[in-house]
C-alpha cells in the first residue's frame, strides 16, 4: 500500500511540476508578444533568417522554445486539459487558486499562437472536459465567463481602445 500511494504522490507531483513549468513558458511567451523578442532565440545564437517570426492579423505568433506555433499550441492544449483535471480535484484552494492563473496563462498563450486548427481542438477538449467535469457547472462558468467577456468588449468598444480592431481581425480569422 506504502509503494502504491508513493507511486500516485510522485505522479501527482510531477503533474504539478509540468504544469508550473508551463506557467513560467506563459509568462515567457507573453513577453515574448510583448517585446517581439523570443528570448530563447538569442540563447540560441543561431541566424534570425533560422527562426519562424510572423505576424498574423498584427498579431506576432509566439512560440517559445518549440519550433514553430503550432506545435506550441498542440503543447498547450495538452497542458490545458491536466489543468482542467488537477482543478477540478484539487483540495487545497490556494493551489487551486494558483492553477487557474496559470490555466489563464495558458489560454491567452493559446490565442497568441494564432494556429486556427489547433485553437479549434483546444476548445472541443475544453468543452469535453467540462462536460464530463460536470456539464451543469461547466455551462454555469461559460455563460458567465461569456457575459463578462461580452461586458468587457462592449466597455472597451465605447471606449474605443485599440485592440478592439485586433479581437474584430481575430473573429474575421476563424
Amino acid at each position: 500500500v506504502y509503494t502504491e500511494m508513493r507511486k500516485r504522490k510522485i505522479f501527482v507531483e510531477a503533474l504539478h511540476m509540468l504544469v508550473y513549468a508551463a506557467g513560467i513558458l506563459s509568462v515567457i511567451g507573453l513577453v515574448e508578444e510583448v517585446t517581439r523578442t523570443n528570448i530563447f532565440h538569442i540563447i540560441s545564437r543561431l541566424p534570425s533568417s533560422s527562426f519562424y517570426t510572423e505576424i498574423r492579423l498584427g498579431i506576432y505568433r509566439i512560440e517559445t522554445s518549440f519550433s514553430h506555433p503550432i506545435v506550441y499550441c498542440a503543447y498547450l492544449c495538452f497542458i490545458a486539459g491536466l489543468l482542467n483535471y488537477l482543478i477540478n480535484n484539487e483540495i487545497e484552494k490556494k493551489r487551486r487558486r494558483i492553477f487557474r492563473i496559470i490555466y489563464i496563462l495558458v489560454i491567452i498563450n493559446a490565442l497568441l499562437t494564432m494556429s486556427r486548427s489547433t485553437l479549434f481542438v483546444l476548445l472541443l477538449e475544453q468543452m469535453i472536459l467540462g462536460y464530463m467535469t460536470g456539464g451543469i457547472k461547466f455551462s454555469k462558468k461559460i455563460l458567465l465567463a461569456l457575459a463578462f467577456l461580452i461586458f468587457i468588449l462592449v466597455i472597451s468598444s465605447a471606449l474605443g481602445l485599440s485592440y478592439i480592431s485586433k479581437i474584430k481581425d481575430i473573429w474575421y480569422m476563424f
